[in-house]
């Protein structure tokens, strides 16, 4: 068989979107509405479990701290 050359070199897990800087989160609790109460980053998701048979679920939205859900 023959090698074949080119002009570049093959480029592999190139990166091609910034990754985030914090790490969303799953989080359950009892309360039925996260602000105030639970401290989260930006795209967490928590699940309300005061009624296990039918949670409700809340997405970080904005901020740092226990507020920004909705």
């Amino acid at each position: 068989s023959r090698r074949r050359h080119t002009r570049y070199p093959l480029v592999t897990g190139v990166q091609t979107c910034a990754l985030p800087i914090s790490n969303p989160k799953i989080v359950t609790g009892t309360y039925p509405d996260p602000n105030g109460y639970v401290t989260s980053v930006p795209g967490s998701i928590y699940f309300d479990l005061t009624t296990p048979s039918a949670p409700v679920q809340w997405v970080k939205t904005t901020g740092s701290g226990n507020t920004g859900w909705i």
